[in-house]
């Protein structure tokens, strides 16, 4: 399973990512979230970033300057 999983929110019709595995400080466990109420298109994109940073060591993030 990825580890990176987008999440849809029935109460606002958008998605969020997150994390499937969550860090645990103390008592509370922390979610990560790397995007709130986003379109499932903008979260598809954010979860192949996340992928390619992870997976890929060649993946170099385009640079406009």
């Amino acid at each position: 399973m990825p580890p990176y999983r987008m999440f849809f929110l029935r109460s606002k019709k958008c998605y969020t990512v997150r994390k499937t595995k969550t860090k645990q400080q103390g008592k509370t466990k922390k979610k990560v979230v790397f995007a709130k109420c986003t379109t499932k298109e903008k979260a598809t994109r954010q979860i192949r970033l996340l992928r390619a940073l992870a997976y890929n060591p060649k993946f170099v993030p385009y640079n406009t300057t």
